[in-house]
């Protein structure tokens, strides 16, 4: 009822545009031309021009000729017209809108019901709470001042077609990936950051391994040498009394314990001498080595060896 409040004063002046005659109330092709570019429906080519002859022939559905139309076929007529505008304008902007802001099928349907929801009015056109309603729908989280500076980028009205809420949810879809992908590359340089340190633990722990590892080598070290110490004083005891005894035998005890302790010092010494050659001898080798030179390390444990001689 109310496109035919809306059409009724437009019919009126098509019928006088005709010349109006008693009982005749009717309009005819010149007419219904007139009316289609009062109400901006006129085809733009030859291919809505003969979609819109087909809509005229299902509604002169008794065929008259010349083909007229009264009131109730031209609000049919103009209905299908304008219904077929929108869709085709509709399929024409998602075409578009697919090129450019890469949305699939699915999505632009999926923003079209939305929109389609939130113009109460019909007329193509929202505000900007209409948009916040919109992105409500698609459970996307927005705050106002980013909606407010989204909206004024995309038109300069207060008010905002189908394509201009694109544009809206293009850029912000934009920023969202922006904001997840430097998310991401966050969360990428936190872990390889926490597995450097990790490494750098272990390099140390090895490094405290090895300290320990030099600490008991030194240990078994002074071992070995109260070994030795403990083995010549046996030695030297050993030399004493065999010393006292072929004295007693002989006849002169003092002489023979001083020439045995004399013997036991001497044995002490040339055992200290022989462990000291050999530990030099070694870390002559080892730095040699670390020089990058094994005749190095040979020619500093010769090197250590000549003062024993």
């Amino acid at each position: 009822s109310s496109m035919k409040e809306e059409l009724h004063p437009m019919f009126e002046r098509c019928l006088r545009r005709r010349g109006k005659v008693v009982g005749q109330d009717s309009v005819g092709i010149r007419e219904l031309v007139m009316a289609l570019e009062d109400l901006d429906l006129a085809p733009g080519d030859f291919e809505e021009q003969a979609h819109i002859g087909r809509i005229l022939d299902d509604v002169n559905e008794w065929g008259f000729e010349p083909m007229t139309l009264d009131f109730e076929a031209f609000v049919r007529f103009i209905r299908r017209v304008r219904e077929w505008k929108a869709c085709r304008k509709t399929r024409d902007e998602m075409e578009r809108a697919s090129k450019k802001f890469k949305f699939t099928e699915e999505e632009l349907h999926e923003f079209h019901v939305a929109f389609d929801i939130t113009d109460m009015k019909g007329d193509g056109e929202v505000d900007i709470l209409s948009v916040r309603r919109i992105f409500k729908m698609l459970r996307w989280n927005i705050s106002s001042d980013t909606l407010r500076a989204l909206f004024a980028q995309s038109t300069s009205r207060n008010k905002a077609n189908f394509f201009e809420v694109l544009q809206i949810l293009s850029a912000y879809a934009t920023r969202k990936k922006a904001a997840e992908e430097n998310e991401l590359t966050y969360s990428r340089r936190r872990s390889r950051r926490r597995s450097t340190n990790d490494t750098t633990s272990q390099a140390s722990g090895e490094d405290d391994d090895e300290e320990d590892e030099d600490e008991e080598e030194e240990e078994e070290e002074d071992e070995e040498d109260e070994n030795a110490d403990r083995e010549s004083a046996d030695d030297e005891a050993q030399a004493i009394a065999s010393g006292a005894m072929a004295a007693h035998d002989a006849g002169d005890t003092g002489a023979a314990e001083a020439d045995a302790a004399g013997a036991g010092k001497d044995q002490r010494r040339s055992k200290r001498s022989k462990r000291r050659t050999m530990t030099a001898g070694a870390s002559g080798v080892s730095a040699g080595s670390d020089a990058g030179g094994g005749d190095d390390g040979e020619a500093s444990a010769a090197g250590s060896e000549k003062p024993d001689r």
